[in-house]
């Protein structure tokens, strides 16, 4: 059973401390944290396998978690977690073109894709 929060809109910042063994079977103590933002831990935990397995290259089965722990906003270091600190971030609409079901073949006016 994974922990929620009393108000899932929310975000955690949750940073991840871990060791990481190589192939020859020597443990790099470095300390190494990682920060993510999630709803829930377990999910965090999710989105650092895919990160550390896609990004460097390291085998879920090498990767030792020594320390998970939810800090705070001011605590962040990592410049993609930072990026949404800012309470007026917006969203601009992105370029849509619409799929072939619902275009009609026969139109009076030109199609406007950005808005």
């Amino acid at each position: 059973h994974c922990p929620l929060l009393p108000n899932p809109s929310f975000c955690m910042y949750i940073c991840i401390s871990i060791c990481i063994c190589k192939d020859s079977g020597l443990i790099q103590t470095r300390g190494k944290n990682r920060e993510y933002m999630d709803l829930i831990i377990a999910d965090a935990i999710i989105q650092f396998y895919r990160d550390m397995c896609a990004h460097h290259n390291v085998h879920d089965h090498s990767i030792q978690i020594t320390k998970v722990e939810e800090i705070i906003a001011s605590k962040c270091y990592r410049p993609a977690v930072k990026q949404f600190h800012d309470s007026k971030i917006k969203f601009l609409l992105q370029h849509r073109v619409l799929c072939h079901q619902h275009k009609s073949c026969f139109i009076t006016k030109r199609l406007n894709a950005f808005f």
